[in-house]
């Protein structure tokens, strides 16, 4: 596949990382959820903005290193799992966004 695809991909993953910062910050400013991982727990804790910060900074930085390593078969599995797992994250969050809201039973 080309090169241009997992371009898109990471551009992707950038995106669905956008969302789930956003539905998070949300979710735990409602007090209807929890952050389980803990250096972003501490984070959200000290202020939603960095929070946000070191969450897109981590996904930038690990889409930047997949990208240095695109003609690898490893990345471009890297890309595609990432891709697919962020996706159901992605799902996942929208669904319960919808029957929060009440739009979905």
């Amino acid at each position: 596949m080309n090169k241009r695809l997992y371009i898109g991909l990471l551009f992707g993953i950038l995106f669905l990382n956008f969302f789930d910062c956003l539905t998070t910050v949300i979710v735990l400013g409602k007090g209807i959820a929890y952050e389980t991982n803990a250096l972003m727990a501490y984070a959200y804790d000290k202020s939603p903005y960095l929070f946000v910060f070191v969450k897109t900074f981590i996904v930038l930085f690990g889409s930047l290193w997949l990208f240095k390593g695109i003609e690898r078969k490893s990345a471009k599995f890297g890309i595609w799992l990432i891709f697919l797992i962020y996706t159901g994250i992605v799902i996942y969050e929208f669904y319960h966004l919808l029957r929060l809201s009440g739009l979905v039973a």
